[in-house]
Order: structure tokens, then sequence, then C-alpha cells
């Protein structure tokens, strides 16, 4: 479980369930029960525990186990373009489910997430890891950046039609900057 650490909660999409973060596993262990990776209803590490409600009333746990990079690594919980899939971070560690099927998940391409935004006007949540970033619309995977620079990716603006931000160049032992298309994943100004 995470103690003394904040977990974002990001509502942006419209969904088809409820959430709850559970701080200690509940007394009463009747829901189902599954985690991740793997989907499965036994094993599991120690991670992040969700609680999912369906508009229907039926109910099951998560346990989604934190990345391997957990000093300084995001945690959160977040709907997403596709109405009836959740999507949770756990120290750095991304997981997409369906909440209908809880068996049905697939791991976040960025490995570790450093950043996440929900961009309502696109349809789109993107996450950023050391050096690139990676777009999941309601049909999955929508775009991924090339490499942007060798380490250090920053952030510096988010809009509805770009992210800015600047990188290390290790090549060039200098800050690189980029500006990426939300609608192509393709660095403008290196396109320019």
């Amino acid at each position: 479980m995470l103690e003394n650490e904040q977990i974002e909660f990001n509502l942006t999409f419209a969904h088809s369930y409820e959430f709850e973060y559970e701080r200690d596993f509940p007394g009463n262990m009747s829901d189902n029960w599954y985690y991740y990776p793997g989907g499965e209803s036994v094993g599991g590490k120690d991670g992040l525990l969700v609680k999912v409600r369906l508009k229907e009333g039926h109910v099951w746990h998560g346990l989604f186990s934190f990345g391997h990079f957990q000093q300084g690594c995001p945690s959160g919980i977040f709907t997403t373009p596709k109405d009836d899939c959740l999507c949770v971070v756990a120290k750095g560690k991304g997981y997409f489910v369906s909440t209908t099927n809880p068996c049905s998940w697939e791991g976040v391409m960025a490995n570790p997430i450093l950043n996440s935004f929900a961009i309502a006007s696109k349809g789109i949540l993107v996450f950023a890891d050391f050096n690139r970033l990676i777009a999941y619309g309601q049909s999955g995977l929508k775009w991924r950046t090339v490499r942007l620079g060798s380490d250090g990716l920053n952030i510096t603006e988010v809009t509805d039609h770009y992210i800015k931000g600047n990188f290390w160049d290790s090549a060039r032992q200098r800050k690189g900057m980029f500006e990426v298309n939300l609608d192509t994943g393709n660095d403008d100004w290196k396109s320019a």
C-alpha cells in the first residue's frame, strides 16, 4: 500500500463504473479479487488497491503491483477514453483494465511512467517516460513518439494541440526542446 504519498485521481472521461482507492484490505474479502500484472485471482505483489463498482452493482478489487522504479514515480487512477476501461498507475507502472472483464488487461507502454495527461478535446491519455510520449485513445494505442532525447524528459506546456518540453541531449551535452503534435505524435520542431 501507499503511505504518505499522493495519488492522482482523474475523472476526465465519461465512465460506466465507480472506483475508490483503498488504503487497507477490507475486512470482508468476499468480493472478486484480481492481481496485476496477470489479471489472475490468486497471487500478486504489494501494490495499489482499487475497488471497482459497476453500475449494475457488481464489485471487484484489483491489486496493482508497483513499478520497479518506485522512487519519485507517480501513482494514480484514471478514467479512460473507453468508458468501461480503467487505468491505474502504481509507482510508475501502468495498467489498463476492462471493468466488465477484469481478466482482460494490458500494460501501459511507458516504463516508468513519470507524467500523465488526460486531454479530453483529443480523447487521449498521454504518458511520459524518460525519453518519449505514448498516447492511448478509445481504441487503444494511438501513437508513440520516437525517442525525443537521451534522458530527463521535462514537460513545460500542455495544450489541446501539442505538448512542449525539453530533454537532455547527451550527444551534444545540452538541453534540447520538443513540441509533439497531439493528432500525430510527431515532433513538429524536428519536422520543421
